[in-house]
């Protein structure tokens, strides 16, 4: 817990000190919008509780979708904080309804423990994913997710590059945006709001 709490600082230090949306060449100013794709469509995870999930579980309401890891020491807590800020953008009442889940591409560390203490310190919306490997490299490849595992040398730890896009679903659990890791926190409340502004699905 001091590790991941160690990690959490020094990453909410690093946006405050230089923001990665902040820099004006590399800022998108509104998230990749999504027709009929033809991946993002489904996956097959786990709660860290064991109990599994599919896509259409989260149906009713607006889902954000990360694939990132815990030991993750920039990119991740990066992701995570600006997506906290965009939901304080929101309405109380709006900011309950969005969905978030974290995928896990570390397995093998992110226990559910270990998940559990992670995604709390970001707030009460953010929840793990996981599963096997076989399960997360099919959802990886579903969503046209990269990673690559490098092991720092003369040590046996090892860092994950990986893709840092969020993917936003709208309350009919369809892949609607691909919200860019430039993309600023107020651009992202704006995006989240669109989605929470849609039809929800017949029946619910």
């Amino acid at each position: 817990m001091k590790r991941l709490s160690a990690l959490f600082a020094a990453a909410l230090f690093c946006v405050a000190a230089s923001p990665v949306w902040a820099q004006p060449h590399a800022v998108a100013q509104r998230s990749t919008p999504v027709e009929n794709a033809n991946y993002g469509r489904d996956f097959k995870l786990h709660d860290p509780d064991g109990s599994v999930k599919r896509l259409a579980d989260f149906r009713g309401a607006p889902l954000v979708l990360f694939f990132g890891y815990t030991s993750c020491p920039d990119a991740c807590p990066t992701a995570l904080l600006k997506l906290r800020e965009a939901l304080a953008r929101l309405p109380e009442a709006q900011r309950a309804k969005v969905q978030v889940r974290f995928v896990t591409l570390d397995p093998e560390r992110d226990s559910p423990a270990v998940l559990k203490d992670y995604l709390g310190m970001f707030g009460e919306q953010f929840h793990a994913l996981t599963g096997t490997p076989a399960e997360i490299a099919e959802a990886m490849k579903e969503f046209r997710v990269y990673a690559r595992r490098s092991t720092l040398p003369g040590t046996d730890f090892y860092v994950i590059d990986h893709s840092t896009s969020m993917f936003l679903f709208d309350p009919s659990a369809r892949l609607r945006m691909v919200a860019p890791h430039s993309l600023p926190a107020e651009a992202l409340a704006k995006d989240l709001q669109t989605l929470l502004d849609a039809p929800e699905p017949a029946g619910n």
